[in-house]
């Protein structure tokens, strides 16, 4: 009886009768482990790799009751998932380019007695360092709470930086109610909070991990009293595991409700990154659009807009949405994204089709082309056409500046938290109004720039500091020769019979004829000029970019 013997043993029983016995021995085994299933998703999701990599490493396929199996076990463990985390939901930090949750479940000890408590902690093993957010469901604000926290806020020999905290939040508006800091102590210490001024007000908890030093950097959360919150019985890190490994092993999802959870994940909270991430795996999947689930980072990158997001979903979900419409709203995503959607599309031949009409549309910069597999992967589609205008945009490229990534990288980070608007505004009359238009005010040689806030801080550095990085292609520049030799260069904004208007890089207009023209090509660069970047200190460039993020 594989039940009665220690998980251990009863694994490697599975593998070696995986890799010896026939399949209606195999199916049979199945069938008993499915009449007693009580052992947890995550066993049986291990003893059905077993039985899957069994069978393949002796050359055979799976028989349809041993998949079945496995996605029963997958849907199965979806909506456990989702009902353990309860409303729980967190989101990670970055820390040196990686992103990992560091929010985990356990067990401490509180400063009233030697039992074990269940705890929401952020000290994985080998993770101090890592930062993230941890929200609790909404509740009805109690007229008192209390709860026991542990913890620390950096080295004890240096004072608090309070980068770790509890807060409670007005779930309307997102106002800080309360805060308390971890007590710079492994045993858990007692808190309470008087919430008579906001009694039966919806509120919820944000427990925040903000500190990435290797040491001294968690805390630790647990023993809500009144008990309105529900603990899940497992960390989230350990779902994450169990529906990747379901991912990897080609299983998909087809019944309900595990599609309606899903669909919930990627449409609106999900409880981890992670899982809205599988969720748009296996949505995906279901769908002709296959190259939509590799586009899924997109859902938790906040320089993404609102809008791309929403077609994704849409997309990843089987309803009226187009790679087209896509596109268009992806063209204001940073170009160190739009890299990685290169890379991620052009390991899939649908996907490079679409890379392809989105660099011809101008939704993604040209600036792709200079990745070299990138472009290898592209001449596979066999469009000499394309190629030719891919290999001429790749010629016509300015280099990249790695100080200039640096400078927009740094900035975005300082404007979250500075920035005087009426001095922007006073910058922007000065410096900006003469060839773009905001709020009805100014000229429009530029791209007009309401709703310019949807770009997000990063993409509105690059547009400032590096312009010929990301142009549209309505405002790409055209360089003309005249008959009698004069080289001009500029935007053809009117064509009327044989007369050109022409709009010049100091903003000049000027009316020429057609054919006065010997020959013209059509660049890739901006008719911006592109020293702003000398031009504008970082505190102006702080001051502009608070004043067009306060556009709506």
């Amino acid at each position: 009886d594989i039940h009665r013997l220690p998980p251990e043993r009863g694994d490697a029983m599975i593998v070696h009768m995986a890799r010896h016995a026939d399949v209606t021995t195999l199916e049979g085994v199945v069938n008993y482990l499915m009449d007693r299933a009580d052992s947890g998703p995550q066993l049986e999701m291990k003893r059905f790799r077993a039985i899957q990599e069994g069978l393949q490493a002796r050359g055979m396929e799976a028989p349809e009751s041993i998949l079945q199996w496995g996605q029963t076990i997958l849907e199965g463990s979806i909506v456990e998932a989702d009902q353990a985390m309860r409303g729980w939901r967190t989101t990670r930090g970055r820390e040196q380019g990686e992103s990992i949750n560091p929010w985990f479940i356990q067990k401490r000890v509180s400063e009233d007695g030697p039992e074990e408590d269940v705890f929401w902690c952020s000290l994985p093993p080998n993770g101090e360092r890592y930062t993230g957010v941890l929200y609790s469901p909404v509740f009805q604000a109690p007229d008192t709470l209390s709860f026991y926290l542990a913890g620390h806020q950096g080295y004890p020999n240096q004072g608090p930086n309070h980068l770790n905290a509890i807060r409670l939040m007005d779930a309307g508006n997102g106002d800080v109610l309360l805060e308390a800091f971890p007590p710079r102590q492994d045993i858990a210490q007692r808190i309470s909070w008087d919430l008579s001024a906001w009694e039966s007000k919806a509120v919820q908890l944000e427990l925040t991990d903000g500190d990435s030093a290797d040491a001294y950097a968690w805390f630790a959360a647990g023993r809500w009293d009144p008990p309105l919150l529900s603990m899940p019985k497992a960390s989230p890190r350990d779902f994450e595991q169990h529906l990747r490994m379901a991912a990897d092993l080609g299983l998909g999802v087809h019944k309900q409700p595990a599609l309606q959870v899903l669909q919930r994940w990627v449409a609106e909270e999900a409880p981890t990154d992670e899982l809205k991430l599988l969720a748009a795996r296996f949505l995906g999947e279901r769908q002709p659009e296959g190259w939509a689930a590799l586009l899924a980072p997109l859902l938790i990158e906040s320089s993404v807009s609102s809008e791309a997001k929403e077609c994704l979903q849409k997309i990843l979900m089987g309803r009226t949405a187009t790679a087209r419409v896509l596109g268009e709203n992806l063209k204001w995503t940073p170009l160190p994204l739009q890299q990685k959607m290169a890379g991620w599309l052009s390991n899939h031949r649908q996907g490079l089709s679409v890379l392809g009409q989105w660099i011809l549309d101008g939704w993604v910069s040209p600036h792709v082309l200079a990745l070299d597999e990138v472009m290898e992967r592209l001449e596979q589609l066999d469009r000499p056409d394309w190629m030719q205008n891919f290999v001429e945009l790749r010629q016509q490229l300015p280099n990249l500046r790695a100080d200039l990534q640096e400078r927009v990288d740094r900035l975005a980070v300082t404007a979250v938290r500075s920035g005087d608007g009426p001095q922007g505004k006073a910058l922007f009359e000065q410096a900006c109004m003469q060839c773009h238009q905001l709020r009805h005010k100014g000229a429009l040689i530029g791209p007009q720039l309401d709703g310019i806030a949807q770009r997000g801080s990063l993409r509105i550095l690059e547009d400032i500091l590096d312009p010929n990085r990301n142009v549209d292609k309505a405002f790409q520049s055209t360089r003309l020769v005249m008959n009698d030799g004069e080289i001009l260069s500029g935007v053809i904004r009117e064509e009327k019979g044989d007369q050109w208007l022409l709009i010049q890089p100091s903003g000049f207009q000027t009316t020429l004829k057609r054919s006065s023209v010997a020959s013209m090509t059509r660049t890739s660069r901006s008719l911006m000029p592109d020293n702003f970047g000398e031009l504008l200190t970082d505190t102006q460039l702080v001051d502009l970019l608070a004043y067009l993020r306060e556009e709506p």
